[in-house]
């Protein structure tokens, strides 16, 4: 829930879940 977040934390939840930064901002959104 937090609005604010570091890419390299995202890149890192991305790497985890096998997923695209992208992704996870349009769920976000």
């Amino acid at each position: 829930k937090a609005k604010a977040i570091r890419f390299s934390t995202l890149d890192a939840i991305c790497k985890a879940l096998n997923c695209q930064p992208g992704d996870i901002l349009e769920f976000k959104e």
